[in-house]
């Protein structure tokens, strides 16, 4: 689980995806470090099946307090990963399944669930993976307490 969270903040982006960062306001691997721009931060996070991976209580909390210390105010999160009826394990790996209730739970009460999706995945062996997509926003901080 540590391993993708690793290769989260130490990943080099693709040249290819520069131009869509900087319109959107992504997470470049800087930032995704936790250092902001001119302040700003970024405004999408998208995560697309590291999540799971962290199984050990201590990894959540590092991931949750680096989209803290890198998403702005009022930027969006999406967030992908196995649902509760998903896989147990994946590539050999054991995986945390979540729904919303779980996902918001992890995150905490600075962002608001604004959608969600279920998709059943058909890998290449003809086995089907569950997940649950939900897209957060975080709350402004403007004239919120410590």
């Amino acid at each position: 689980g540590l391993a993708a969270a690793q290769w989260l903040r130490s990943s080099s982006p693709s040249p290819r995806l520069l131009p869509g960062r900087q319109r959107l306001g992504g997470c470049s691997s800087r930032r995704r470090r936790g250092h902001r721009a001119g302040g700003r931060g970024c405004g999408l996070w998208h995560d697309r099946a590291v999540f799971h991976f962290l199984t050990r209580e201590s990894d959540r909390s590092a991931y949750v307090a680096t989209l803290k210390r890198t998403l702005q105010a009022d930027g969006h999160l999406v967030i992908a990963t196995f649902a509760h009826d998903g896989p147990a394990k994946c590539s050999g790996l054991d995986v945390m399944r979540h729904d919303e209730a779980s996902l918001q739970r992890e995150l905490g009460e600075e962002f608001e669930l604004r959608e969600t999706r279920r998709e059943t995945h058909l890998t290449p062996w003809q086995s089907e993976q569950r997940f649950v997509y939900a897209r957060f926003q975080r709350h402004s901080l403007a004239g919120r307490g410590p």
